[in-house]
């Protein structure tokens, strides 16, 4: 049982110290975080990106908007508008077994050995954006008109994105303005 309950501990340490690192851009969704995307029709995208509890509201929002500006590049297109977007935080929680230790003198020990759950909650960002692409520079878009090629360059001079190498995880917290 102790070993038991000793290998629950070591997991439960090993599994948040896995969330210890920003969510990286070019990994998609799953339980941890990253980005996913619908193609809702022709040039229209909605694109999710959530992080972790180390992640911040802004690299989740410039990762979204690179993945924007990915798939607008990708499907021929060299401009793009957001019409709707949210961001906000998930709140999870969890719990593990802490056992107390007995006193131990040679093979005699003394005391009581019971578990305690220690609670842990942490809150992850995640954005959504809806995106529609465009190939020439639309004239009556309302919003913001982003240019994609501009868009890619910049978050990734800000987050130090190799473009050789746009699969490697993305770990580096960004350059001070």
């Amino acid at each position: 049982m102790t070993k038991k309950l000793a290998i629950i501990f070591l997991v439960s340490i090993l599994f948040f110290s896995g969330c210890a690192t920003p969510i990286g851009y070019y990994k998609a969704k799953d339980s941890e975080g990253g980005y996913s995307e619908t193609k809702m029709q022709e040039g229209v995208y909605s694109i999710e990106f959530k992080g972790n509890s180390d992640t911040s509201v802004q690299r989740v929002l410039d990762f979204a908007y690179l993945r924007a500006a990915d798939l607008t590049l990708k499907n021929g297109y060299k401009y793009f508008t957001v019409s709707n977007q949210k961001t906000d935080r998930t709140t999870t929680s969890s719990s593990v077994p802490e056992t107390t230790p007995l006193e131990c003198i040679g093979q005699n020990c003394y005391g009581n050995r019971y578990t305690t759950w220690r609670n842990f909650t942490y809150q992850a960002p995640f954005t959504y954006l809806m995106v529609e692409c465009h190939k020439e520079l639309p004239a009556n878009a309302s919003g913001t008109v982003f240019d994609a090629s501009q868009v890619k360059a910049n978050v990734q001079t800000q987050y130090h994105i190799n473009p050789d190498k746009p699969d490697a995880q993305i770990v580096a917290s960004p350059k001070p303005a």
